[in-house]
């Protein structure tokens, strides 16, 4: 049986992009996934704290505790806790001009990783194309009578294809567990955005009366 080294000297020169790909997609995935399990893990923790204090009117320890914190959802809500605000319209355009600066930051990578798992397979198919035509090189030169002078030619098509679909298929899952996250991240900042905002109204409405 082949070893590694031998399977990616025998699938050419199409193999050094395909591991660098896989490789370059690996390091965003495992990257991303930490910077989505911070952001869950502080809107679990840190928002129905603040939304308490919040509720509760002290603002001055709400401000010291999105300063302590320096995640997402401290840094959104911090916008509308800014000494500026004056009321629910300047709550939610502070709020809205930092999350427009934080979208971004949320997205960041995801298209890459969908660009290389889509990349992959049609790296495999050129080394399938190479591989042929290295084939049909020695068949020309020597004929079809040496089964041994043949067999470089078709490794290098088998194995690229093969080494493509294997590093596409968990990129593409891990891409779209990735866009899961990303999506209810999204879902549940909005959810938690709008309760403070609702809190920040309702409490302008009673200190107005």
């Amino acid at each position: 049986m082949l070893d590694l080294y031998e399977v990616i000297q025998r699938g050419g020169v199409i193999m050094a992009p395909i591991i660098f790909f896989s490789i370059a997609a690996t390091y965003l995935i495992i990257k991303k996934w930490f910077y989505y399990n911070n952001i869950q893990k502080e809107a679990k923790s840190f928002t129905p704290e603040l939304l308490k204090l919040v509720r509760s009117g002290d603002m001055d320890k709400a401000k010291a505790i999105c300063k302590e914190s320096q995640g997402l959802m401290s840094r959104i809500m911090a916008a509308g806790l800014k000494d500026s605000v004056s009321g629910s319209d300047d709550t939610e355009r502070y709020i809205h001009e930092i999350v427009l600066d934080e979208m971004p930051y949320l997205e960041k990578s995801l298209s890459t990783i969908a660009i290389i798992a889509t990349m992959l397979p049609m790296l495999g198919l050129l080394g399938t194309v190479t591989g042929m035509i290295s084939t049909f090189n020695v068949i020309s030169v020597h004929g079809t009578g040496d089964p041994n002078a043949l067999a470089g030619g078709i490794s290098e098509a088998l194995i690229t294809t093969e080494a493509g679909l294997i590093t596409a298929l968990p990129i593409m899952f891990f891409h779209n567990q990735l866009t899961s996250r990303f999506e209810l991240i999204v879902s549940e900042m909005e959810k938690n955005i709008m309760k403070f905002l609702n809190i920040i109204s309702a409490g302008n409405n009673s200190s107005g009366k």
